[in-house]
């Protein structure tokens, strides 16, 4: 049995989108991708923030405000993944 209450249902898209995006330095996915230091890494990483941004409903990474993602966002994703049968190493990346 779960330990843990997890939503049923997506998150409102409208918590987490912004209408514009926000420039590159203030823009937490475009800081973190550029913090990586291998290019495989950015485009592993890249890949996974897209497949979670369309799991939310988003067609682009940079259509979210990642800083307002919670943990019910966080068990939203991971349920979705792990009801798609994905291996434990792919969720927990």
């Amino acid at each position: 049995m779960p330990t843990h209450q997890t939503p049923l249902v997506a998150p409102a898209k409208h918590e987490l989108s912004q209408w514009h995006p926000a420039p590159i330095e203030k823009n937490p996915a475009a800081l973190y991708l550029l913090s990586l230091r291998s290019i495989n890494s950015r485009e592993v990483m890249w890949r996974v923030m897209k497949g979670i941004a369309l799991v939310l409903g988003f067609d682009e990474i940079e259509a979210i405000q990642w800083e307002k993602l919670r943990h019910t966002h966080v068990q939203f994703i991971i349920n979705e993944a792990i009801a798609r049968d994905l291996k434990p190493s792919s969720i927990n990346l």
